[in-house]
């Protein structure tokens, strides 16, 4: 038998923030950030200026792919 191969699921390369050590992903679908919680927790979603206005720092991340085209 031959090694399996499995269809990993894409990532690509997106900028999150952090602020205070949590770590605000880009939504989904829409054009926000949320934080840990949300949809469970909290309904709350971050423009980008309102993270830098609060002090979070830009970075790097592969994640799942999002439904849109965010700023990178």
């Amino acid at each position: 038998m031959g090694v399996q191969s499995y269809n990993m699921a894409e990532k690509d390369a997106y900028t999150v923030y952090r602020l205070n050590g949590i770590t605000y992903l880009p939504h989904y679908s829409e054009k926000y950030y949320v934080g840990p919680g949300f949809g469970r927790h909290n309904n709350k979603g971050y423009l980008v200026r309102e993270l830098i206005a609060k002090g979070a720092k830009p970075y790097n991340e592969y994640l799942f792919k999002r439904g849109y085209l965010h700023d990178r």
